[in-house]
């Protein structure tokens, strides 16, 4: 069997990944998705791929498939680099209701339980205590 790293088309990578038990533990598809380091690199192989799409159909007065440029695809390959040219496209807000009983209780999640729940919930709040934290060594050091 050949290796993650060494997967050089999707097709093959999805071969790897559906027979690799070690990636049956993750719950979501983005944590998946950030297990897979050559995943990145495929999507965007695709997308450059995809600037070049064509649609073919058979032409009667030619009598021959005839190729022709197939727009919809390509502009959609071209919004996603240029959204990812720019830094990332617009994120899903996810509101979520926090209790104290936790869902076991029959209650809204705690807050451990909607943070392991959410990867995005975690990387929102690392960013706003990292925050917090600059904002408190500036106003602990201020500038003479």
């Amino acid at each position: 069997m050949a290796s993650r790293a060494r997967a050089s088309s999707a097709n093959e990578l999805a071969a790897i990944i559906e027979s690799d038990v070690s990636l049956d533990n993750h719950k979501t598809i983005n944590s998946l998705l950030l297990a897979i380091p050559e995943v990145p690199r495929l999507m965007v192989a695709c997308a450059i791929q995809n600037l070049g799409a064509v649609r073919c159909y058979f032409d009667r007065n030619q009598k021959a498939m005839v190729e022709t440029p197939d727009g919809n695809t390509q502009m959609r390959a071209i919004a996603f680099l240029a959204a990812y040219r720019d830094g990332l496209p617009t994120q899903t807000s996810v509101a979520i209701n926090l209790g104290e009983r936790g869902r076991e209780n029959g209650g809204a999640l705690t807050v451990d339980e909607a943070m392991a729940a959410s990867p995005a919930l975690r990387a929102k709040l690392r960013a706003m205590l990292d925050g917090a934290e600059q904002k408190a060594l500036k106003q602990a050091d201020p500038p003479a």
